[in-house]
């Protein structure tokens, strides 16, 4: 039986469009458009898509840092959508985030004693020494120097500041962690230097993991399960092994055909997939991904396709199916 940490249940999140001059509301952005999702304790989810697809905004509005307009999410069996805003400030300490952008993520006006330490000055009483002795030890955890503690984040690479904002994100202890592209912006070299830490961290603090990316080999490399996200809604869910290998709608087989393969030998042909993501404002009818599906028919403009269960573990939302 799984142990399921987090949970949500036909979350959603529109943001408005507003126009003219008294910017009356045009219509509605569906980031997040009905969301199932469940994620086992001490996994790692991956969460992959296209850009703007919504797997930064449903990520975020996990964590309650936007607010969802309707659906549920649960944290240990328990509904969170509607916890008193002391409750959601306590629950902070067991859910934190690394960002994207190492560069912009952290205050250059701070030091790295100060950004790892702030989270602690609010949770925990603790003198001036013993918050230096755990900041010390934070990071030697994620592998920088005893030294770096009174330095600014202009003072190191791309990679050392990463480590930085995971750091000040595991300074808690706690139980879930979202990681927004984490090693997109770094170079190869310290992609996998990253990688090995978060594999490092999660053994060692049994840490629940949401890793958001558009890179495929990374999802293959560091995922137990994957999600596919096209335009708001979850399109395809399965195991690793089961996606990558036996892959169900067509926009999972296409980003797999066009996942580049370092092996000439291995090489294929390339499926191309045409057109542009569709806006999130303006959907088409039916299935959201008819207007770009080689495979589309008469019924994927009428009726959206349901997120079914089509094998053990495996669930995808196409007509095909």
């Amino acid at each position: 039986m799984k142990n399921i940490l987090v949970q949500v249940e036909a979350l959603k999140k529109y943001f408005p469009v507003k126009r003219g001059l008294l910017y009356k509301i045009a219509g509605w952005i569906k980031a997040v458009d009905q969301v199932n999702l469940e994620m086992e304790k001490g996994k790692t989810l991956g969460l992959v898509g296209e850009s703007g697809c919504g797997k930064t905004t449903l990520a975020r509005t996990m964590l309650r840092l936007i607010e969802p307009d309707s659906g549920e999410i649960y944290f240990r069996e328990q509904p969170i959508t509607r916890i008193s805003p002391q409750a959601l400030r306590n629950l902070r300490q067991d859910m934190q985030i690394v960002f994207q952008d190492p560069f912009n993520s952290l205050d250059p006006r701070f030091t790295v004693s100060r950004t790892i330490s702030e989270g602690l000055q609010v949770f925990q009483s603790l003198s001036k020494s013993k918050l230096a002795d755990q900041v010390r030890e934070l990071l030697a955890v994620v592998g920088l120097p005893d030294d770096a503690i009174n330095r600014y984040p202009h003072e190191f690479s791309g990679g050392q500041r990463q480590r930085i904002g995971i750091a000040r994100a595991i300074s808690l202890k706690p139980s879930f962690l979202v990681l927004d592209e984490p090693v997109s912006s770094l170079d190869v070299s310290v992609q996998a230097q990253i990688i090995n830490l978060l594999y490092e961290l999660q053994e060692r603090f049994a840490l629940t993991y949401l890793f958001i990316t558009h890179d495929l080999n990374i999802i293959r490399q560091v995922s137990d399960e994957v999600a596919v996200m096209y335009l708001g809604k979850i399109v395809e869910q399965a195991v690793n092994a089961d996606l990558f290998n036996r892959p169900q709608h067509p926009y999972t087989k296409i980003l797999l055909e066009a996942t580049p393969i370092a092996h000439p030998k291995e090489r294929k042909p390339r499926a191309i997939l045409k057109g542009e993501v569709t806006s999130a404002m303006h959907l088409p009818s039916g299935c959201r991904f008819r207007t770009r599906c080689p495979s589309a028919m008469d019924i994927c403009s009428r009726q959206e396709p349901a997120l079914k269960e089509i094998a053990p573990n495996h669930r995808a939302a196409c007509h095909l199916l």
